[in-house]
């Protein structure tokens, strides 16, 4: 599909040629830079097969595909687990079920994230030039074709790309209103099935669909009936084999624990991993999963009520780290994406429902990471919108003068018709 010139983009109405999209070149390019990428990467030799990936996610697919049911989430036979959610795993094991578990099931595995990455960025276009005209559309294309941390994200197995894909789609259909169509009912299918890929997305999608219900003057009861009808399987099978209620996953005290104990610096640390530390995985293996993570829980309360300084300034250091793209104690990363995105904020000023349409995701998605800990792959999910914010940024900046006053926003918000 070709982006045909939009009168959302008033300044480039004025020009004297007409832009035009360039979604397939930039298509093909960003295509070009992915694969590259995976060449360097694995260094021009076969994707490691699946068994050697050190992920849970892998871990409990294969527990799958070997018959033993959906559990054991470090390459133990540890029995059910609701550590990691069922969606991706699901995806892993049914490409396991036909390609085996082998270098080729791992190439398999990429390629669709390929996918799903060329994909969002099509939807990363399209709102662009919704919101801002054909011009910014192609520089946010470019920026996502092209922008390191963009290009990295389907290199590594796991959920992130069709994470990622999620939420710009939800997006996306908010900036439309097409997420409140039909009663919000598809809306609510979609949430309950981006929440099984990923339960970390479930507050940004509420609240974005919550603000095109505001828009619509209209509860979303039937919306919300219908997330519940799809989500429910998941928290009823964790209270069936977990023996506990478990809604989302069993991880949360966990991971904040990791993130905050005595001589944390707010870093992941693979020597609380089970699936990286022999000692861990026994005292998991020993315990069960639900006491086990409990116990973490309990041990994550009791130092951040006893420290509450330090849990502060952990908390102010992920906060920073998530911004700049820094992992670990690494380089930053998104500075730059982050600065135009910045100046795509000052530009939607005088559209005050669009500025908090697009202030949401990035102020509700992050949450959970400022007290846990920050990898670089978590703001992958909200790349998209930064980079839509970037490209208006830059459009306005290359606008020629008289052009000015016509880059002011028109947004095209369409009706919700049911």
């Amino acid at each position: 599909m070709r982006f045909a010139s939009s009168t959302t983009g008033a300044a480039e109405a004025r020009t004297e040629k007409p832009v035009r999209s360039h979604l397939i070149p930039i298509l093909l390019v960003a295509l070009l830079a992915r694969v590259g990428e995976l060449l360097i990467f694995y260094k021009f030799s076969a994707i490691l097969p699946l068994t050697r990936w050190g992920s849970e996610i892998i871990a409990t697919a294969l527990s799958m595909h070997m018959g033993h049911g959906f559990g054991s989430p470090f390459f133990s036979n540890t029995g059910p687990t609701a550590f990691v959610a069922p969606g991706f795993v699901f995806v892993v094991a049914g490409v396991m079920s036909v390609f085996g578990t082998g270098s080729l099931a791992s190439a398999v595995i990429v390629a669709l994230q390929v996918l799903f990455s060329l994909a969002t960025l099509w939807i990363v276009m399209y709102t662009a030039w919704v919101q801002f005209g054909v011009y910014a559309a192609n520089i946010a294309g470019i920026l996502y074709a092209l922008y390191p941390s963009m290009v990295v994200v389907p290199v590594k197995i796991g959920d992130a790309t069709v994470s990622t894909l999620f939420v710009a789609a939800f997006f996306a259909a908010a900036t439309t209103l097409y997420v409140a169509r039909w009663k919000f009912v598809p809306a609510g299918v979609a949430c309950a099935v981006a929440a099984l890929v990923n339960p970390a997305l479930i507050p940004t999608l509420w609240a974005i669909c919550g603000w095109a219900a505001w828009k619509v003057k209209r509860v979303p009861w039937l919306g919300m009936l219908a997330f519940v009808i799809v989500f429910s399987p998941w928290p009823i099978r964790n209270a069936i084999a977990m023996h506990a209620f478990i809604p989302l996953r069993s991880d949360f005290g966990y991971e904040l624990n990791i993130g905050n104990h005595a001589g944390a610096d707010g870093n992941f640390v693979q020597s609380m991993n089970p699936m990286m530390d022999a000692a861990e995985r026994e005292d998991f293996i020993a315990k069960g999963e639900v006491p086990y993570l409990s116990e973490k829980s309990a041990l994550a309360r009791t130092y951040i009520l006893s420290h509450k300084k330090r849990f502060m300034e952990l908390s102010f250091k992920r906060f920073v780290q998530f911004w700049a793209g820094i992992e670990e104690d690494g380089p930053p990363t998104t500075i730059p994406l982050l600065i135009f995105a910045a100046g795509g904020l000052f530009v939607l000023r005088k559209q005050k429902s669009l500025l908090a349409l697009y202030a949401i995701p990035l102020i509700v998605y992050p949450i959970p990471y400022y007290i846990t800990h920050v990898y670089m792959r978590f703001q992958y999910m909200i790349d998209p919108i930064l980079t839509v914010l970037g490209a208006a940024a830059i459009a306005a900046l290359l606008a020629r003068p008289e052009q000015k006053d016509a880059h002011e926003i028109t947004p095209v918000i369409s009706g919700a018709a049911d």
